[in-house]
Order: structure tokens, then C-alpha cells, then sequence
């Protein structure tokens, strides 16, 4: 159970030859409690890849694998079988260089010591064996990569909870790992401080690391991650791309139009079209100073063709004949909700 994967093995390959893969597993699993077999399984035979440069969003519902997954991505609990790879190492065999490689935080990051935030960071960079003669300025750029630098005196007790969830980001930060395991660093900001959490990791994600972060509030990942997984009941459901999961889940997504006024004529005209069907159209966006829709506002009109594939074009062209003036053209996506609800029953662990 303990061997890394031998050089004939055609996953050697990827996972020790490619540079840009981060974090690959393998059949990975996880059951707690009641040997023999009769343990609870928190993770099924879990096939996941990161890879580098990722804004990687795990998503699931409460007990659907999450923690359990990073903590042993972070070497903090061993797999019952299978195998993981991080930054080019097993985390089973050479767990030493997998956390030099790693930043990891977990959901119950709370910051309570009542210190000054750069001497709460000083300690923890004499723990990480910073030389003396970096700490001060590894301190330094810390806070300011989280925008804490003006707070660096201030008290912990009296930073709110988005500041000392940024302070506990600034503790991974000494270290300058090149990949950032985060297990809901949302859970109990209120709304402005998880704009600013998730601006913040957009930074650090400019700055050149991987991001991989974990969330059951689905809507705080929506403009954020490029790729995902889905666990359910501790099985991965889906991992790839976020424009592939979109596909999969809306194969025959519906076209949307945008006209610039008369939206309900131009829906009533789609409408006669052969083949063209589901025509719904959307009040204006752009309102006049009396409280009521401006005459010339953009409406939106969507509409479905009988396949995929379909050339809108002569639907188009239709209302440009007309005289409808045409805004914008594009695919109907479907939302992260549609995405989850479409890979996922309901199951829970």
C-alpha cells in the first residue's frame, strides 16, 4: 500500500513528468472507524486532478468527502487505499516535501490570540524556521498580500472575521507555498467579507499560485473557479472543466438574444419561425426616469433550436429584416446550481 508508483506504470508518467499537474489521486479512499470492513466510507474510490494555475472549486454538500479529502491531500490523514499525489510527491510516502509545497487551511481557521497581528506572524515564522534575518520582511509581505499591512499592530480580539480569516491566509503566505488548500474560507463572512476573501484569492491566484477551495454555498464559486469537482456521499460525480459541466449539464442550452427595445415584438416573431421553440423574452434592462421601462432599453429573448448544433442564423437574420436592432448573440449557460443538481441525487454519506 505504501510503494509509489513504478516507473512501467503508465501513471508514472503523469504524475512525475508533467510539471503542470498538482494534484492527482488515484482510486483514493477513506473509511473511518469499525474494522474488518465494517467502517463508514468517507471517501469511494476518488479520482481528482489539479492542475497548475487552477482556480479549483470542490464542491458538495455537508458530509459529501470535502474535509476529509484535503486533510489528506495536506498529509494530515493517511487514505485506507489508493493514492495521491501532490506537487509531484506522494503524500503517503514523502509527506515532508508535500507540505513545503502546500498551504493549508482549515475550515475552523479561527484566530482568537489575543497578540498584535505581526507578532502573532513572527511566531509562526520562528515555527517554520524562517531565518531571523528574513522573518521581518516575510512578515511584511504577508500582510500586505492580504491587505493587512495597516493592521499590523492592531490587536487580534479586534479584527472582524473577514480580517482574521485574511490573517490566517497570511500565515500560509510565510511560507510562499505555491498551492493553497482552503476548506471553506467563506463559512461565516457576511457578504462583504466573502467578496473580499474571494477577491483576495483571485490576487493571490494573479500572483501564480493554485488555488483549490472548498464550498457548499454554490453561488460563491460561480464567477470564480475555472475548474471543479462534485463529490456526493464521498464519490466524485464530475471533475473537469467549468465549460464542459456547463454542456453536460444544458446539452441543448437555449440562445439568447438581446434587442435594443420592442422585446416583445421581436419575441412574437421568433415565435413564427418554424423549429423555433421555448421563446421567452425578459423585461428591459435600461429604465426610464418615471420608474417605467426605457422605450429604447436592451431586452432579452431567449429561444431553443431542435438541436445543439443549429445555425441561428436565419432566426437572426429574420429579425434584422425587420428592423430589429440586434445587441448581443450568445449560448444560454447554466449555472453552477444547474451543474450540481445535475451530476448529484441527493445521496448523503
Amino acid at each position: 500500500m505504501r510503494r509509489p508508483i513504478e516507473p512501467g506504470d503508465p501513471r508514472y508518467r503523469a504524475v512525475y513528468h508533467d510539471p503542470d499537474l498538482v494534484l492527482r489521486t488515484f482510486a483514493l479512499g477513506k473509511t473511518y472507524g469499525g474494522g474488518g470492513g465494517g467502517g463508514r466510507p468517507a471517501l469511494t474510490d476518488v479520482e481528482l486532478e489539479v492542475r497548475r494555475g487552477d482556480l479549483f472549486g470542490l464542491l458538495g454538500a455537508n458530509g459529501a468527502g470535502k474535509t476529509t479529502l484535503l486533510r489528506i491531500a495536506a498529509t494530515l490523514l493517511e487514505p485506507t487505499h489508493g493514492s495521491i499525489y501532490v506537487a509531484g510527491s506522494s503524500a503517503r510516502i514523502w509527506p515532508d516535501a508535500v507540505r513545503r509545497s502546500i498551504g493549508y487551511m482549515p475550515d475552523s481557521a479561527g484566530v482568537q490570540e489575543r497578540v498584535a497581528v505581526h507578532a502573532y506572524l513572527e511566531f509562526f515564522a520562528l515555527l517554520l524556521r524562517i531565518p531571523r534575518a528574513e522573518r521581518a520582511a516575510r512578515v511584511a509581505a504577508a500582510l500586505e498580500e492580504v491587505g493587512l499591512a495597516e493592521k499590523r499592530r492592531a490587536e487580534i480580539p479586534t479584527l472582524s472575521r473577514g480580517m482574521q480569516q485574511r490573517l490566517a491566509l497570511a500565515r500560509l503566505l510565510l511560507r510562499e507555498p505555491p498551492v493553497l488548500l482552503l476548506d471553506e474560507p467563506l463559512s461565516g463572512l457576511d457578504p462583504r467579507g466573502r467578496i473580499e476573501i474571494l477577491e483576495l484569492l483571485r490576487g493571490l491566484h494573479r500572483a501564480g499560485r493554485t488555488v483549490v477551495i472548498s464550498s457548499h454555498v454554490l453561488h460563491d464559486l460561480e464567477p470564480f473557479c475555472n475548474r471543479l469537482a462534485i463529490l456526493e456521499a464521498g464519490r466524485m460525480k464530475f471533475c473537469g472543466g467549468l465549460a464542459a459541466a456547463r454542456t453536460a449539464a444544458a446539452p441543448n442550452g437555449r440562445w439568447v438574444v438581446a434587442v435594443r427595445g420592442r422585446a416583445a415584438e421581436a419575441a412574437a416573431v421568433l415565435r413564427s419561425i418554424p423549429d423555433v421553440a421555448d421563446v421567452a423574452a425578459s423585461a428591459p434592462d435600461a429604465w426610464g426616469g418615471n420608474g417605467a421601462p426605457a422605450a429604447d432599453g436592451p431586452g432579452r429573448i431567449a429561444f431553443r433550436l431542435p438541436a445543439p448544433a443549429a445555425d441561428p442564423g436565419a432566426a437572426l437574420a429574420r429579425l434584422v429584416a425587420d428592423g430589429f436592432a440586434l445587441i448581443e448573440v450568445g449560448r444560454e449557460q447554466a449555472s453552477l446550481e444547474d451543474v450540481f443538481f445535475h451530476f448529484t441525487e441527493g445521496r448523503v454519506a
